[in-house]
């Protein structure tokens, strides 16, 4: 058999051929839109629908407005043809229907949003080509739904869905009406298609007499002539009567009277049956032979399932038959008394009033995970349940904008919170009432650190209690040493910066310690910008070198100390050890230090660095301030006597003390 296309482009050609023997001109195509003038006030817009590539009779043809979808006029097509006049000149959809066929728009399009759009113009006719209606039959699927059985009857109001037999999407769906059957059209040929009935106390029915989606036989919808009817009766089940559950409801292995009893589909968690136990034993007939879950709940209670689960999830599975009665073990429900936690959340301060709006919520204390929650009214009030009595380590915090979250005894973290005694909802509800205290506004500083008065980036600042010395924030500068820390609080504050190598740490302004540190003041809501050179970081110094015994001893003295001076005073800056092969290092020096280094060890004289045996005869030791490229690596080690960057290697030679009390020592 040719494909409906293959026959189409047959006919086109044909077509084509016959109108260039009688004119001689060629056509333009069937894409193409052919546009006269005419004296008629108005745009004119003519073509032809086709049904199956013949012309389609009836048809009824509808032009919108391309802008708004608005439709504009309608026409009912003559042999096919049909021609609209009168209509504004603007940019127009065209769609054409017909009783039987599948509707269409202009050029083959499904949709008005995917319709094609033609400008119409005054005084002009577009003419569309000829194929640019071409309607598909419409396949329908029609039958009628009867109750199985001796007294078979149809099925009023039964719901009939049709599947993609492929993919299982629902396609349409319908009612029966009151003589059982249904119809639904509006389906295009080449699906493959399964249809299914559902309707109150039957058991669904799937075409073919399956008895799921899965095995009922696909029906392929072919191309057929309009008014041809796929037709599919299908055959519904009575749900089976006579399964029954019964048992008993407990309240903490006591008879518990009043509470409703729930009988759920297992596979669906749909509720089948329920009654109220009045005297603690229920009994729920009627019910459907298949597997169920059972339930039961009552005021003050928390919800319990067989066998004694807390979630429909989990309860335990029972599977019913047609004829029985399934009876419930004895303390297959036996309900938990439920705590109940109510109070009222306030502002603290002279500002108080309730908090409208506070999430209060009730906390698991060793893990802080929400066990349930609930929000304040207008007057501040909550109530918050669902709890077990049996629960410990429970407490209760409020949260809210503005406001610190506020926890039961006055804590303000869950570490610090007061258990809720829940065993004590078993008499009345439990009251735990909450003060807020509002959001002081923070504060904001702001700067930039330098290295040697040059930015560099990526030094971290840290903001410290003047106070205590605690530090409350830090943060880390960008490439231009830029830095902001926001969200401090509104007290006296010291701040350092530092960087990774061979920089000393610095406090604003220029203090070598947090001690000395200036103490900046903040204020909420402002911002605090330190001046330009507040946080210059230093290069830093370090001694290195080796301790020698002199001669005619000679060898490394391991264990000496080494200390650097300060030239002007003779005061002791930084001191060290030598190692076991005599070697030391003294770092964290500035290079504003004018310095002097002095060995001593025991059984030796002490030495001082340029051969001296005294601090005035020692050498003055300078620093040079070396140039700093931005961007480079900082100095690795600063220098005596030498420009920084240097390891000072400095090499003192120590004398072993005469019966005399002289020596002869060199540096």
């Amino acid at each position: 058999m040719l494909e409906k296309a293959t026959i189409m482009r047959i006919r086109y050609a044909l077509a084509t051929c016959l109108l260039v023997l009688a004119t001689g001109v060629p056509t333009a195509g069937p894409a193409a839109a052919h546009v006269t003038t005419v004296a008629a006030s108005g745009a004119v817009l003519k073509g032809q629908v086709l049904g199956e590539f013949d012309p389609l009779t009836g048809s009824t043809v509808v032009v919108y407005d391309a802008a708004t979808g608005k439709a504009l006029r309608s026409v009912k097509t003559s042999g096919g043809d049909f021609r609209i006049s009168g209509l504004p000149a603007i940019a127009v959809k065209v769609r054409a229907s017909a009783p039987g066929w599948l509707s269409q728009y202009a050029d083959k399009k499904l949709t008005l949003a995917t319709a094609d759009v033609f400008t119409l113009r005054a005084g002009r006719t577009l003419t569309l080509p000829f194929d640019c209606f071409d309607l598909e039959p419409e396949a329908v699927v029609a039958g009628t739904v009867t109750a199985a059985g001796p007294y078979s009857h149809p099925v009023r109001g039964a719901a009939v869905s049709l599947f993609d037999a492929t993919t299982g999407k629902t396609l349409r769906s319908t009612k029966t009406g009151a003589d059982g059957t249904y119809r639904i059209g509006g389906l295009r040929p080449r699906w493959d298609v399964k249809v299914r009935a559902t309707a109150a106390g039957f058991l669904p029915a799937f075409n073919g007499g399956a008895a799921t989606l899965a095995d009922a036989p696909p029906i392929p919808l072919i191309y057929t002539n309009p008014g041809v009817i796929t037709t599919v009766d299908l055959s519904m089940t009575k749900r089976p009567h006579g399964a029954a559950v019964a048992g008993q409801v407990l309240g903490w292995m006591d008879p518990l009277s009043g509470a409703t009893v729930v009988v759920y589909d297992a596979a669906t968690g749909k509720a089948l049956k329920s009654t109220v136990a009045t005297s603690s034993y229920f009994r729920i007939d009627g019910l459907p032979a298949i597997p169920v879950k059972i339930g039961a709940t009552a005021p003050r209670w928390l919800p319990s399932f067989a066998k004694n689960r807390t979630t429909l999830a989990t309860a335990d599975v029972f599977t019913l038959h047609t004829g029985q009665i399934l009876t419930l073990p004895e303390d297959s429900l036996d309900l938990t008394p439920e705590a109940v936690v109510v109070g009222t959340v306030t502002a603290a301060g002279p500002y108080g009033g309730p908090v409208r709006g506070a999430t209060v919520a009730a906390l698991d204390m060793s893990t802080g995970k929400v066990l349930t929650s609930a929000k304040t009214g207008p007057d501040g009030t909550y109530r918050i349940g669902g709890l077990s009595v049996v629960l410990d380590g429970v407490t209760v915090r409020a949260t809210a904008p503005g406001f610190l979250p506020a926890f039961n005894g006055g804590a303000t973290t869950l570490a610090g919170a007061v258990p809720v005694n829940l065993l004590s909802g078993l008499v009345q509800d439990i009251t735990v009432d909450l003060s807020m205290t509002r959001r002081v506004p923070t504060a904001v500083v702001a700067g930039q650190v330098l290295r040697w008065s040059d930015p560099y980036g990526g030094e971290k600042v840290v903001v410290y209690d003047a106070g205590t010395g605690k530090a409350l924030k830090s943060t880390t500068t960008d490439s231009e040493g830029n830095f902001r820390i926001s969200g401090l609080p509104a007290i006296p504050i010291k701040i350092g910066a530092s960087a990774p190598g061979q920089w000393l740490p610095t406090y604003a302004t220029g203090k070598p310690t947090l001690a000395a540190a200036d103490v900046f003041t903040l204020h909420a809501g402002q911002t605090l910008t330190l001046p330009f050179d507040t946080l210059d970081l230093e290069p830093e110094v370090v001694v290195a070198g080796t301790l020698t015994a002199a001669a005619p001893y000679g060898g490394p003295v391991s264990g000496a100390t080494v200390t650097v001076l300060n030239a002007a005073t003779g005061s002791p800056l930084k001191s060290t050890k030598t190692a076991a092969d005599g070697t030391y290092r003294i770092g964290g020096l500035t290079t504003r230090w004018d310095i002097k280094v002095r060995a001593t060890a025991p059984g030796f004289l002490p030495a001082f660095d340029g051969g001296a045996t005294t601090l005035a005869g020692a050498p003055l030791e300078q620093h040079v301030l070396p140039v700093h490229v931005r961007h480079e690596p900082p100095p690795r080690q600063g220098s005596v006597g030498v420009e920084a960057g240097d390891l000072a290697a400095e090499r003192l030679n120590l004398q072993r003390s005469s019966p005399l009390g002289w020596c002869v020592g060199s540096v």
